[in-house]
């Protein structure tokens, strides 16, 4: 009974941990910029109404990316090309997966409505996937692509 209370709860602890780890980041481009206005200040104005709307454009600098669309949920990748510096950000999200699962083997106790021959189940499981990229220039949007907005 319990290995099934346990399976029974377990996309609940993940989702309550997915819940958990996007907490640490501010939810929405407003709470980005109430809490760094000083950021928000210093772009320019045509980057502004883009960033309040979670929207990002070629040329924009990373703290711009950064008010719009938050932190990237990984290091960014830092290299070179043609003498100029590349970062790459990536953006995660949590998809939902249903897992098959199969149980069996003598019941030594109360087995429920299977009567111990065994039976299967389904879970859910949350597993990342890349769900954005902004490539940067020597600390300028050169190009990005999303399948959903961060």
């Amino acid at each position: 009974m319990r290995n099934r209370t346990q399976r029974a709860l377990l996309p609940l602890a993940l989702a309550a941990a997915a819940l958990g780890m996007g907490g640490c980041q501010s939810p929405t481009p407003a709470t980005r910029i109430q809490e760094n206005p000083v950021m928000f200040n210093a772009l320019p104005e045509k980057d502004k109404l883009l960033v309040q709307r979670g929207q990002i454009r070629e040329g924009m600098s990373p703290e711009a990316v950064f008010l719009a669309w938050g932190y990237p949920n990984s290091e960014p990748y830092e290299g070179q090309n043609k003498g100029r510096r590349v970062e790459r950000w990536v953006y995660t999200s949590l998809e939902p997966v249903m897992v098959a699962h199969a149980w069996g083997g003598p019941c030594w106790g109360p087995c429920g409505w299977h009567g111990g021959y065994g039976g299967m189940g389904t879970d859910t499981a949350f597993v990342p996937r890349n769900a954005a990229y902004v490539i940067f220039e020597d600390g300028k949007v050169v190009s990005w692509e999303a399948r959903q907005r961060p």
